[in-house]
């Protein structure tokens, strides 16, 4: 069977969306080609089922005119593609999991309102109701979502304004006139619930368990909803600097690593109990040296000592901000984002920049969070690359034990391509204790940082943001912070093992819905492909 190259790559770049497939920072599986040679990866879980996989697809394709391969032939592509099933959420989001909890709570609600005089086709009809609430926030209303949408329930821009104060609240430049049919039915499905429940005549003591379920229900399942929309506007922060990223300016993305367990080639019982993790820091860094073009670069950041807490994140970007410019004196600039843990999304961490960002080696423009419960991103790839590597280096016959022995197995074997690893102590007695404040951190989520102030953010880009001026404390400065110990740095650049970056080519489009930018290393954004008749390869 021939497939053209294009039509295969922008089916495999779909099904990469992190709104299909998320990249998991623990576990592998094995990838057999053609040739019967396998390659362990490490573990993608897909988040939908084959067959809505393809129904999404084609409608995609059909939407942009594009002309894709047989049903059939998407079939045979997702079995070459093994990916786990997602099954259990918890591990992953809680938030989406209570929400897809309140589906099974409002389905148990209806069975029950049946056993006390509701007619059987309304209790068919209201379960039909709930079960496709369900499969639309699951799988179709992440795509629905954008700034620019006549729907109220798809506008981002107006979901997320802050109607109580003007500098969190942004006006759209157009009408919403338009109604979406599956998103009204999900109020419209529990005002029917609620309805029955006030007619039908229940015991009070069943009424009241029906009323706190029903309520609870209706409380998980509203913030799924919200939670969906707030992953998708936070995302377009990373696209929007992804589009306009230039020669002289970077994103970082950084993210804490599941502590890795000492690992022993041959481990006694009593050896393999209580062991303590080492901690390791993820940043990778994204530049573009060409049109359409952008370099993945990473830097692993081994804690001899010290804790995941603001200060470790405090030295370990200085000490990122020092080594990237050594390597590459053009950049000037510097994006940062990460996901909602308390050592990022602190005001020790962000008023230390903004106090010191003037005699930073790199101006940090921007700081951006991830919403809550979904920050799984590039680091969670690069996590599982390294911990297969560790092992492989283990299964020849060597412990690793130590922090020394965590450098050494990542740089065996020439390391891995684009990454680099330094192995650092912090002491947490230098740790100094701040008075400043920022009130209601908690809900702002996008800083960008001036010469005098620090412009906050509910959401991206959504109103002008209030000015935030944090008084200068002794206690923040380079010479109190910065006092970690380099064990091993980073190779220079004639000794590096690994050398070279990723290059991930992209299309710089102006799509504002689908969350088309890349989510690992090897992850294009979704774009039609003009010449779909060329390049034909054999597989």
């Amino acid at each position: 069977m021939k497939l053209t190259k294009p039509k295969l790559t922008h089916f495999i770049e779909f099904i990469m969306n992190p709104l299909y497939s998320s990249v998991v920072g623990f576990g592998q599986t094995v990838l057999k080609l053609s040739s019967n040679e396998k390659i362990p990866i490490p573990k993608v879980i897909r988040n939908l089922i084959h067959a809505r996989i393809i129904s999404i697809y084609q409608s995609f394709c059909k939407e942009y005119d594009f002309e894709t391969f047989s049903r059939a032939s998407l079939y045979r592509i997702l079995k070459v593609c093994h990916a786990s099933k997602q099954r259990a959420l918890q591990g992953l989001d809680n938030i989406t999991a209570a929400g897809m909890n309140s589906i099974d709570m409002l389905s148990k609600l209806v069975q029950k309102l049946e056993t006390f005089g509701m007619s059987q086709p309304e209790s068919k009809s209201l379960t039909d109701i709930i079960q496709l609430i369900n499969q639309f926030l699951k799988y179709e209303y992440k795509s629905h979502l954008n700034r620019l949408d006549g729907c109220t329930d798809h506008c981002t821009t107006m979901a997320l304004s802050d109607p109580t104060e003007p500098k969190f609240s942004a006006s759209c430049n157009h009408n919403h006139e338009r109604q979406c049919e599956k998103c009204a039915m999900v109020e419209s499905c529990l005002d029917m619930i609620n309805e029955k429940i006030n007619q039908i005549e229940i015991p009070t003591t069943i009424l009241e368990e029906m009323k706190f379920e029903m309520e609870m229900a209706e409380k998980h399942l509203m913030e799924w909803k919200k939670h969906l929309l707030r992953t998708v506007h936070q995302e377009s922060a990373r696209r929007n600097i992804l589009k306009s990223l230039t020669t002289k300016q970077a994103l970082v993305i950084m993210d804490w690593a599941m502590k890795f367990l000492p690992f022993q080639y041959r481990e006694t019982q009593s050896e393999f109990f209580g062991k303590k993790g080492f901690s390791w820091h993820i940043s990778c860094v994204i530049t573009t040296s060409k049109e359409n073009e952008l370099d993945l670069q990473c830097y692993i950041h081994i804690l001899e000592n010290g804790t995941q807490g603001w200060f470790s994140v405090a030295n370990i970007l200085v000490n990122l901000l020092d080594q990237l410019k050594t390597v590459n004196p053009e950049i000037d600039e510097l994006f940062l984002k990460s996901d909602n843990a308390a050592c990022y999304h602190c005001t020790n961490l962000l008023s230390f920049i903004q106090q010191n960002n003037a005699i930073f080696p790199i101006l940090i423009k921007e700081y951006n969070f991830s919403e809550a419960q979904s920050g799984k991103d590039l680091c969670d790839s690069k996590t599982g690359t390294s911990r297969l590597h560790i092992y492989k280096y283990a299964n020849e016959g060597h412990n690793v034990v130590s922090s020394a022995d965590m450098k050494i197995a990542l740089d065996s074997h020439c390391g891995i391509r684009g990454t680099q690893v330094s192995i650092i102590s912090v002491n947490q007695d230098d740790e100094p204790h701040a008075k400043v404040k920022i009130p209601g951190i908690s809900m702002l989520n996008n800083f960008t940082f001036g010469g005098e102030a620090i412009t906050a953010r509910k959401a991206y880009e959504v109103g002008e943001g209030l000015m935030i001026k944090t008084s200068t404390d002794p206690h923040l400065s380079m010479e109190c912070v910065y006092k970690m110990k380099v064990v091993q740095p980073f190779p220079g650049p004639n000794e590096q093992p690994a050398k070279g970056t990723v290059t991930i080519p992209i299309t710089r489009n102006d799509t504002d819905g689908i969350d088309n930018t890349c989510n690992n290393e090897e992850q294009r954004p979704i774009e039609p492909v003009a010449d779909v008749n060329s390049n034909e390869s054999e597989i």
